[in-house]
């Protein structure tokens, strides 16, 4: 396995602080590795391929906008429901259904109401 060259030094820094802090883990973890040397490495330790992972970012973007769209579709479904029953009550001249459909407070009129 090739590492990028940064995180080879610092590997090696942090080996060399470690030798020298205590030498005895130093040397257990030499022998550990020369023991599993030949051994594959397990499969949720290796990284993924970066193609997998951008399918699995897409799925997960792809399920996010999917029930952003349903809230959207039931906020607005509730909005139409509202605006339609405000109209057939006006339709029907019935100005204080159409304001308790709106949600509009019946003192809050016509602009022109007041100057009358």
């Amino acid at each position: 396995m090739r590492i990028p060259y940064q995180q080879y030094w610092a590997l090696r820094r942090l080996n060399r602080s470690l030798c020298r802090s205590d030498p005895h883990l130093a040397a257990m973890l030499a022998i550990f590795a020369r023991l599993t040397v030949g051994e594959a490495i397990a499969s949720r330790e290796q990284p993924g391929p970066s193609a997998s992972r951008m399918r699995r970012g897409l799925a997960r973007l792809g399920r996010a906008m999917v029930a952003v769209a349903a809230c959207l579709s039931a906020c607005a479904r509730q909005v139409v429901r509202a605006v339609s029953r405000a109209c057939a009550a006006v339709r029907r001249g019935h100005s204080g259904s159409a304001r308790t459909a709106m949600s509009i407070p019946p003192s809050a009129g016509n602009p022109g109401d007041a100057e009358r």
